[in-house]
Formats: C-alpha cells, structure tokens, sequence
C-alpha cells in the first residue's frame, strides 16, 4: 500500500479536526472553572479527570479495536467525546464536569489509539516512520491551530461548545468514507 493511501489521508484528516476540538477545550475548561469560582483543588481534579479518562481509554482500546475494528472503534470514540462535550453545557458543578472529562480523556485516547494502530498497520516496515511523524505534525498543526482559534474567537462556553461539538461531528466525516482493516 502506498505511504499516502485514501485511508492513511483520511484518518489523518479526521485527526486534524479532532484535536483543534481537543485544544480548544484542554484550554478553555480549566478556565471556566476558574470563572465559575471553583476551588484550585477542584479545577485541579476536573483536569486529571481527562488524564485519568485517557489511561483508561489507552487501556480498553486494543480489546475495542479487536472486537469492532477501526472505524467502529474510531465513531465510538469521537462519539463519547462529542457527547462528554455537549454535557459540559447541559451540566454544570463539580462532579458532572470531573465525570464529562473523564469521559471526554476515555474518547481522546481511543481516537488516539486507534489512529495510531490503523497508521502501524496501513504502513510497511519502511513507511510507519514516515506515517507516524505525519501523524505528529497533524497533530502538532492541530494543537496550534487550536490555542489560534482560541486567542481569535469567543471564549464563552455556549458559544464554543457549538463549533468545537460540531468539529468532532465532522472528525467522524472522513472515516465514513473508507475502511481501514488491520491488514492494510
């Protein structure tokens, strides 16, 4: 299979939407909470609720991808992220919103997983370095792009939550339109 084959293209697509999405919020959570009055311990523990979300996620995603593949694993994961997302407008305190992130790190780090395995195996011993650093410049544009977007529009959190949810929607968009299966 070639380094830039349909599927490799478009995983890294839906990588790129998904982690604009990721930074915006990663930035903008903690800030909120602050604006809201909560405790440092608790703004604290909101976001090792994410990081604690993406342990348990590194930890179920090779029985995901075992048993429903990649592209069901991939709409699973942005699926919980999306809906752990629309959430943290919909909730509010301490308790939903540690529970949202949790949710929302478990989503995170299946995508992660799963785009990174599909890359492994879409690629030969030659090419999963070269797969693998544009998985990383993706992501890297991604983050950036991401902390730009929130230096330039709204911060407020029901003007965000739209476009960032509305982002993930679209991250599922490329994966519609190939399978990628473990053999490449």
């Amino acid at each position: 299979m070639s380094t830039w084959s349909r599927p490799v293209i478009l995983l890294l697509c839906g990588l790129m939407l998904m982690t604009v999405a990721i930074a915006v919020l990663n930035t903008l959570v903690p800030l909120w909470l602050t604006h809201d009055l909560l405790t440092t311990w608790q703004v604290g523990i909101v976001s090792s609720s994410y990081y604690t979300g993406n342990l348990a996620g590194t930890l179920l995603a090779g029985w995901l991808i075992r048993h429903y593949g990649f592209n069901r694993s991939y709409y699973l994961a942005t699926l919980m992220f999306a809906v752990a997302t629309l959430c943290l407008a919909m909730m509010s305190g301490f308790w939903a919103w540690s529970s949202m992130r949790f949710i929302a790190g478990v989503g995170c780090a299946l995508m992660w997983v799963v785009v990174e395995s599909a890359l492994l195996c879409s690629g030969t011993v030659r090419n999963r370095g070269q797969l693998l650093a544009a998985y990383m410049v993706v992501y890297y544009i991604g983050t950036v792009t991401g902390q730009l977007l929130v230096s330039k529009l709204s911060t407020e959190l029901l003007s965000v939550i739209p476009w960032v949810t509305s982002l993930v929607f679209c991250a599922v968009l490329p994966l519609v339109f190939t399978r990628v299966s473990a053999s490449g």
